[in-house]
């Protein structure tokens, strides 16, 4: 039954929030839904666009490692909810956050240096301008296990981002 689930999660991902889909099968009956619970890693794709879904996530979510998304620039302000456990970010999705808005944020929480594997970012419109102009991403972490980095009208400063030994995938 959980790889029924599981397969169920990897065809909605694209389309559907897993919160949404998981939310249906732990109505169904008590075994579904302890199933459902016990799955951590069924949990542990958090998209960032429901306050009061994310906590339920991360609760559920057990010890598991994660993935956050956030799809726009409201969506990026859920990501302190995630404070405690951005120690277990594997896979950081952030699309439309401005330079701004990251700076702030980073500069905001003292964030510690995350464990990331995957990471993703996309820029959005500075200061509420409707055009993307490159900025420049400055890496505010030591991406040392990094493997995937996706960057969209960004520049990268190569001097500025650490040696990436084990990265395989770059656009």
């Amino acid at each position: 039954m959980l790889r029924l689930i599981g397969l169920g999660l990897e065809i909605m991902e694209s389309d559907w929030d897993p919160y949404e889909f998981l939310q249906p099968i732990m109505q169904v009956c008590h075994l579904w839904r302890d199933v459902a619970l016990c799955a951590h890693s069924l949990w542990a794709n958090i998209l960032l666009d429901d306050r009061s879904h994310i906590q339920d996530m991360l609760l559920c979510s057990g010890n598991a490692p994660l993935t956050l998304a956030a799809l726009d620039v409201n969506q990026f302000d859920n990501l302190e909810l995630c404070l405690p456990h951005l120690h277990r970010v594997r896979d950081l999705r952030l699309h439309s956050v401005t330079k701004t808005t990251l700076e702030m944020f980073v500069r905001q929480h003292n964030l510690e240096p995350l464990n990331l594997q995957s990471l993703t970012v996309t820029c959005g419109p500075e200061d509420d301008i409707f055009i993307f102009s490159p900025v420049t991403l400055e890496l505010v972490f030591e991406p040392f296990r990094l493997r995937s980095l996706e960057v969209t009208d960004f520049v990268l400063d190569f001097n500025r981002i650490p040696l990436l030994p084990h990265l395989e995938h770059l656009s």
